[in-house]
């Protein structure tokens, strides 16, 4: 019995962190050389436009991505270290602050990147789907 336990104790794979966190955020896939996963909860979405909150861990960033042509965001910061957070969008790079807002183009491709040794970025962001009729 207990040799056959502790097998399969010895056998049994690390648990991952859970997806869910205790206050509502998803965790999605870590990007490539991301220290940490961005956190993701969504607020409400109606099929043409979604809001939710994001959290970027400290050294952290999103897996780029290309927006559609038919998507368009409007990120706005919530709270990050001043002089830490920025946005690439296409080649352009932009350092954000507390209080800063920006909007991604549709079309364009954007990363988010937490510089910050210890402070989470906090974003609300707003995806709104545009009617091409």
């Amino acid at each position: 019995g207990t040799a056959a336990a502790a097998a399969t104790f010895e056998a049994t794979p690390p648990r991952p962190r859970p997806s869910h966190t205790a206050n509502g955020f998803v965790r999605v896939p870590i990007a490539d050389g991301s220290t940490d996963a961005c956190e993701l909860r969504v607020g409400l979405d109606n099929g043409n436009w979604m809001s939710c909150d994001i959290n970027i861990p400290p050294r952290s960033f999103n897996t780029p991505e290309q927006l559609a042509e038919t998507r368009s965001l409007l990120i706005y910061v919530m709270h990050c270290q001043d002089g830490t957070f920025d946005a690439q969008v296409d080649q352009d790079i932009v350092t954000l602050a507390t209080g800063s807002s920006m909007v991604i183009r549709p079309g364009q491709e954007y990363c988010l990147r937490n510089g910050s040794d210890h402070v989470v970025a906090e974003l609300k962001m707003t995806m709104i789907n545009l009617s091409r009729q």
